[in-house]
């Protein structure tokens, strides 16, 4: 008559928790055994500790004792302090779940409050970073795994844009260092832009998460976003320069030919290379269709490059006709991006190339 039991999902969720990464840690102003009880229904495995022990021990033997005490009891407000505070000093990040006016203090000084918005007080939300609307824990392990998915997709979109444009300015500064004519005119690098960084860019960016999102441990607060990007930074912008360069010297007797062919290397690279910036999976594994949406977007800024070619705005463009050997040529130097990546990826799951 007593019992207050836990929801049937939150199980599940501090299972999802661990694979994660996170630790789920139960204070309580509960008796022991009531505490062990509950935390044994849910899944939290740990040592267990009262308010009075707390009382006993210095920040460094709580230090020590931490590291296997997952479950405190007949806590107080500065209970909770306390430990959140220790914790946060080993560079932990902490959030921290309240409803009552006794949980302000913990709720002020977690990096993350969350305030419960059904049972929860106002001075408890007023105290909090965020407030849960349906006073449910799973919510809490969904917007963790919401947050991952936007994270990663930002990642995937900078990766995508940084990659393919830094080649853009290498390409202009190498032609003006050796006194070329540019290889790209201020209209033709719009269009790049307009046409690369518009529709497949935003369909990188709703990209499905990947399978495993919830079993990579969580990043460290000094990791920058740039953190792991750097093979894609450096060898995307250098196959891609190196195929405008090659395609501009080949046809610079021509020099509209010549700028053709450069805008459409580049502009084909980047619609294939967008594919292999949507997962460090391989293509094999995620599925080339997975995304429809970006499938769709690459179909279309294809089909725009094509009518502004063949159409009298071509002029506009100073653009020319390339015929079926110009485009076999353009399909060659547009693809290394995508083979040699997605070969890499393909070695590295295998376990042929050290990750």
């Amino acid at each position: 008559g007593m019992i207050d039991p836990p929801r049937k999902e939150v199980k599940n969720s501090i299972e999802l928790c661990k694979d994660a990464g996170i630790r789920v840690i139960m204070i309580t102003g509960d008796q022991k055994l009531t505490a062990q009880s509950i935390a044994r229904e849910v899944g939290i495995r740990g040592e267990v500790m009262g308010g009075d022990e707390i009382d006993k021990l210095s920040n460094s033997q709580l230090k020590k004792a931490l590291e296997t005490v997952n479950i405190f009891a007949r806590a107080s407000p500065q209970h909770k302090v306390r430990i959140l505070t220790i914790l946060q000093k080993q560079k932990e990040v902490v959030a921290m779940t309240g409803d009552g006016i006794n949980d302000a203090p913990a709720l002020k000084q977690a990096d993350v409050g969350v305030a419960m918005a059904i049972k929860g007080t106002d001075i408890a939300r007023e105290a909090s970073d965020m407030v849960l609307l349906n006073d449910n824990f799973s919510s809490i392990v969904n917007a963790v795994q919401h947050g991952r998915v936007v994270y990663e997709n930002i990642k995937k979109f900078i990766k995508y844009l940084l990659s393919v444009n830094l080649s853009e300015l290498l390409l202009i500064l190498i032609a003006i260092l050796m006194k070329f004519p540019l290889p790209l005119l201020p209209l033709q690098i719009l269009w790049i832009n307009l046409a690369t960084d518009g529709l497949p860019a935003l369909a990188l960016s709703v990209e499905k998460p990947d399978r495993n999102i919830m079993k990579k441990k969580p990043r460290s607060i000094d990791e920058n976003i740039f953190t792991g990007m750097k093979y894609y930074l450096f060898f995307g912008t250098l196959f891609v320069f190196i195929s405008s360069l090659i395609v501009f010297l080949l046809f610079l007797e021509d020099l509209t030919k010549a700028r053709t062919m450069v805008l459409t290397v580049s502009i084909l690279y980047q619609m294939f290379f967008v594919f292999t910036c949507r997962s460090d999976e391989s293509l094999f594994k995620i599925g080339f269709f997975s995304n429809r949406k970006l499938v769709y977007a690459v179909s279309i800024t294809i089909l725009a490059h094509l009518v502004l070619m063949y159409s009298p705005l071509s002029l506009v463009f100073s653009m020319t006709q390339l015929n079926l050997s110009e485009w076999v040529i353009v399909l060659l130097l547009a693809s290394p991006g995508l083979i040699i990546f997605e070969i890499s990826k393909f070695k590295i799951h295998h376990r042929i190339l050290p990750k």
